[in-house]
């Protein structure tokens, strides 16, 4: 893996259109449908009306909370995803980097932040720095960081999800393990200043118990079924 910190120039078109998971990401109609359905599950389950997308890249889920009359707004250090941002809503993003405070002209706070596979990009000192920053402007957050993809060069900062937790745990943040928060990856956690854990465990023992209850009457009415079928 490549340790040199990434900077603006390793996010131009050529990232963009080659290296970014996906060919073209701008343009990419299955790409664009899947942020606009997410922003959708998003607002139907959460009901933020302030949104930031702390590494929106080209904007894909600004415009897609925009388009729902969500509030949403981004930042990010490519001045060639900034650029390529529906004209519409072009306004609402800016070049900015995770660690550096928002532009003047964006809220200050916001009833939602997403941070999605992001943090694998900043060195480990930034990646501290930015994740007390985002703590700063939502008690709600979505984040995802890849665990294991070191074949991108710009990944200088690939940590298991234990990392991350207890950075966020540092700020008084708390995973939701239960929530439907995982709606990018597997790794994507929704993560809450005001989750009590404590409550959360006790969530986690009825969950348990109801799935344990639901096995117990399936094994009985398939035993039922065994014992009709031999009959």
């Amino acid at each position: 893996m490549d340790h040199r910190k990434p900077t603006a120039a390793d996010y131009g078109e050529e990232y963009y259109m080659h290296q970014c998971g996906v060919n073209d990401y701008v343009h990419n109609p299955l790409f664009i449908k899947m942020f606009n359905d997410i922003a959708r599950i998003l607002a139907n389950q959460l009901h933020p009306r302030l949104v930031l997308d702390a590494g929106c890249a080209c904007g894909h889920m600004v415009s897609a909370f925009r388009n729902l009359g969500v509030g949403a707004y981004g930042i990010d250090l490519s001045e060639y995803a900034i650029s390529q941002v529906r004209a519409e809503h072009r306004q609402f993003c800016a070049v900015q980097s995770l660690t550096a405070e928002l532009p003047r002209e964006f809220p200050r706070r916001y009833d939602l932040v997403l941070c999605i596979e992001v943090m694998e990009h900043l060195t480990q000192e930034d990646g501290e720095l930015a994740i007390a920053r985002l703590c700063s402007y939502s008690d709600l957050i979505l984040f995802s960081s890849s665990p294991s993809d070191t074949s991108e060069p710009t990944h200088v900062n690939v940590r298991p999800l234990s990392h991350w937790l207890r950075l966020f745990h540092r700020q008084g943040f708390h995973a939701d393990f239960l929530s439907a928060g995982r709606v990018f990856n597997p790794q994507c956690l929704l993560l809450s200043r005001r989750l009590n854990p404590e409550l959360e465990i006790y969530r986690a023992a009825d969950r348990y118990w109801e799935a344990a209850a639901r096995t117990e009457q399936l094994s009985a009415e398939i035993a039922q079924l065994r014992a009709r079928l031999k009959s």
